[in-house]
């Protein structure tokens, strides 16, 4: 459905999750976390297209999708004193890479204070040990919330998700086999051309 809008309607963006890049594959997890149902919400440019997806979705009987019209969502920009936490600890967005024309929703979906870190224990001591409390995720998927509520365990379903980060890897690395076995089949009749002048 997503790609049909993005032919069809100019001002869609495409799903979060695809317009990100995680910088290193041990954030996988932790950036999908801190997505939650954000991870699916789709990138739009304004509420004019919101309305436009919905009414194609509802046209074509599809099941609902959230929207994040970037003109419209609020958001704080991020506080650049997490940049300075020490330790292991990274601003969430500071984990991933986007195009800056979408960063608003990138900031709404992965939150303005969100950090991720190493360790359980490390998340633990961000949350509870200063004056402030923080939204934390540890690289195993462990979340902490400002209020103290600890998400966490092993989901075959998170896991799953977090590998939407390597497959567009795996695609890139198929096209660019593809396209040197092609270079290949190409150059193969001029080395038969070569041997035969040789003969």
């Amino acid at each position: 459905a997503i790609t049909a809008m993005k032919r069809l309607l100019p001002g869609v963006r495409g799903r979060v999750t695809d317009l990100m890049k995680v910088s290193q594959k041990k954030y996988n997890l932790a950036v999908i976390t801190v997505l939650g149902k954000e991870a699916d919400a789709v990138v739009v440019e304004d509420s004019k297209t919101a309305k436009e997806c919905v009414q194609y979705l509802k046209e074509q009987r599809v099941a609902p999708m959230t929207f994040l019209p970037l003109q419209e969502i609020k958001v704080h920009e991020p506080d650049e004193a997490l940049r300075r936490l020490g330790g292991t600890a990274k601003l969430c967005l500071d984990v991933v890479n986007y195009d800056a024309a979408v960063s608003r929703a990138m900031i709404y979906a992965m939150g303005n204070d969100t950090v991720v870190c190493d360790t359980h224990a490390e998340a633990k001591k961000i949350t509870f040990g200063g004056d402030r409390r923080f939204k934390v995720v540890s690289v195993d998927g462990t979340m902490i919330k400002k209020s103290g509520e600890m998400t966490g365990g092993s989901s075959g379903s998170l896991e799953a998700k977090a590998s939407r980060f390597d497959a567009e890897e795996v695609e890139v690395l198929r096209a660019d086999r593809q396209a040197a076995e092609e270079a290949l089949t190409r150059l193969r009749p001029v080395a038969a051309l070569v041997d035969e002048e040789r003969e």
